[in-house]
């Protein structure tokens, strides 16, 4: 039988086919089943040669990447002169939860809300949300995508994702949200993996990946692993694409507030990690502290914040106390562990104004203006007016001690 133009038969006996020419040395695709063990590349000829041919031609592309782009990541001295200043994503330049060219890793026991965090940030990210706890969020290119990986409970992370979207968001979810459900096909510590992950960056666009959680991505303990995993999270940042990290803690750690050493797993979990958010409170509740454990600058002073599950949404708890009891308008309210610290050292100084110094040491900040301007804003506390050793804060005079 004549073959039609730009079409040659390969194959011999029951294999031969019609295929376009310039695929005629390409072994075909297996379609037999074995009657009790289904598909086994190693009883099929026909596989073992199409396997070989895709392992030679994926090793020749990379080869010729390689060529191409050989000392790329090389530069002359002179470029440390030219570093560009942090750029936040989230927050400011003087304390940013994350930035450019950084990791966040959030930490947490379950039911702490770290499902709910990255979906929140994630739209955000969208361009749904200004602003995140009282930080600016920085919206992602109107090309660029999320991409969330949800290896960890795939149908209850979509539906934590699912309570902060509606029907009108419909277009937007279809376009620039992609959820992978399930672990990945391939270890991402290997080569293989890596590959297939920034394949996947690269064919939906993605331009923030959020990985639930780190436990399901590969072994933490394991530090030939956790380096492999460690280099996909530089490979996907020196792409560009900013990246998150949900993980748990230890399940015995020490009492205090938490620390580096509180993450699970070996150090090299977190060495990568440009800046780390530790959630602690109980399972299911609504009141959460949170501790910047790890800075990209400087570290963030403790705060509070309280999920609505209902709604998706967390709102940073500052200045809900008008009366001794905690009460509002008759009303009990969460009180903010930093405005009861910061009250408490108020308080604990027999003039009735805690200086600076000990402000800046129980909030573990330099910024106290920053750091307590919400409670100055909701009149729990006011500025003494005076500069240097002197200056410090106070309660108003009208204000119920």
């Amino acid at each position: 039988m004549t073959a039609e133009p730009g079409y040659v038969w390969a194959g011999e006996g029951r294999d031969e086919r019609l295929v376009p020419a310039d695929q005629a040395h390409v072994p075909p695709e297996c379609n037999e089943l074995h009657p009790l063990y289904g598909y086994d590349r190693r009883q099929c000829i026909k596989c073992m040669l199409r396997q070989e041919y895709v392992r030679r031609e994926v090793q020749a592309q990379l080869d010729e990447v390689a060529e191409a782009d050989e000392y790329s990541m090389r530069v002359s001295g002179d470029a440390l002169l030219d570093l560009d200043p942090v750029a936040p994503i989230w927050g400011d330049a003087f304390a940013p939860v994350t930035a450019e060219g950084q990791a966040l890793m959030i930490v947490g026991p379950d039911g702490t809300g770290k499902t709910s965090t990255a979906g929140q940030y994630g739209r955000a990210r969208l361009g749904l949300a200004d602003e995140m706890w009282d930080m600016p969020v920085r919206p992602l290119p109107p090309d660029r995508s999320v991409y969330y990986l949800a290896a960890d409970r795939p149908r209850q992370a979509m539906e934590a994702l699912m309570r902060g979207f509606s029907e009108a968001h419909r277009d937007l979810l279809r376009d620039r949200l992609h959820i992978h459900k399930g672990p990945p096909p391939y270890r991402l510590s290997a080569t293989r993996g890596q590959e297939w992950l920034l394949g996947e960056v690269e064919e939906t666009g993605a331009g923030l990946l959020i990985f639930d959680s780190r436990k399901d991505f590969g072994a933490t303990t394991n530090a030939d692993e956790v380096a492999g995993f460690s280099t996909a999270v530089q490979l996907l940042l020196a792409s560009e694409v900013e990246v998150v990290v949900l993980h748990h803690p230890n399940e015995r750690r020490r009492n205090g507030p938490p620390d580096l050493t509180a993450i699970s797993g070996h150090g090299g979990v977190y060495h990568g990690m440009g800046s780390i958010l530790f959630l602690e409170g109980s399972t299911g509740g609504t009141v959460v502290d949170v501790h910047h454990i790890k800075p990209v600058r400087e570290l963030l002073p403790r705060f509070q914040i309280e999920h609505d599950h209902k709604a998706g949404v967390s709102e940073r708890v500052v200045g809900l106390v008008a009366q001794p009891d905690g009460t509002v308008e008759g009303g009990r309210v969460p009180v903010s562990s930093v405005e009861r610290d910061v009250l408490a050292c108020i308080d604990a100084h027999p003039s009735g104004c805690a200086p600076a110094a000990s402000l800046k040491e129980v909030l573990r900040s330099d910024n106290l203006s920053r750091d307590l301007a919400p409670l100055v804003k909701a009149g729990l506390i006011e500025h003494n007016g005076l500069r240097g050793p002197q200056s410090g804060y106070r309660r108003p005079a009208t204000s119920d001690t």
